[in-house]
């Protein structure tokens, strides 16, 4: 598959808990430019709000009937084609909700990247499950985050889906690492001069001064 740039849709916040997708596309977005789709958003007025973060182009839809919004909208779709202008888009979905991109991509380049047996989500819509299996059937290429969602949509997709599970993103937690090696170091630093101060005390000749 060649393509220029990808259009992500997700049913997940950007900055909500740093999980699976924001570690790929954040990856993604070394490579290629990335647009990254939410879900509708309350609001007073109705607009979509844009933002980059870590390299990657957000839109939040602001609308007034969020629950009643499609994920993703006529306004959104507008959006999205406006950032992708002449680029090959390939569409990244996470959510079988967000198939209106599905028309962003070129040549049927589309990738469903399947991170949680969302039809057994408490409120999923009653035709989650088919919506899933039809876009796992469109998809030319479908990832599944776990051995159990590879196994269930093996057996329709056959080839074309590939086990990729989830795993530690190794630089977040170095950097916990590095904190804790350092406060480690500063309290040890802190317990010697301590420790020092003890010893003069004891050390100190007879007739010193001393506080009243």
């Amino acid at each position: 598959m060649t393509f220029d740039c990808i259009v992500v849709g997700s049913h997940l916040r950007f900055d909500g808990v740093w999980q699976r997708p924001q570690q790929v596309v954040t990856r993604l977005a070394e490579r290629v430019p990335v647009l990254f789709i939410e879900e509708a958003f309350a609001a007073a007025t109705d607009r979509d709000e844009v933002r980059e973060e870590r390299g990657v182009t957000i839109v939040r839809p602001l609308r007034r009937n969020a629950r009643a919004s499609a994920p993703a909208d006529a306004a959104t779709l507008a959006t999205a084609r406006a950032w992708a202008g002449s680029r090959r888009a390939l569409v990244w979905l996470y959510t079988p909700l967000m198939a209106p991109l599905e028309g962003l991509a070129s040549d049927g380049m589309v990738v469903y990247d399947c991170m949680d047996e969302l039809a057994g989500f408490a409120f999923a819509p009653a035709a989650m499950a088919t919506r899933e299996a039809d876009l796992t059937a469109r998809a030319r290429l479908v990832f599944a985050g776990g051995k159990s969602l590879y196994e269930a949509r093996r057996a329709a997709g056959g080839a074309k889906v590939r086990l990729y599970p989830s795993g530690v993103e190794f630089e977040h937690f170095a950097r916990a690492r590095a904190l804790f090696a350092s406060r480690r170091c500063a309290g040890t630093s802190a317990r010697s001069t301590s420790a020092s101060t003890s010893r003069w005390s004891k050390r100190s000749p007879r007739g010193a001064p001393t506080s009243s």
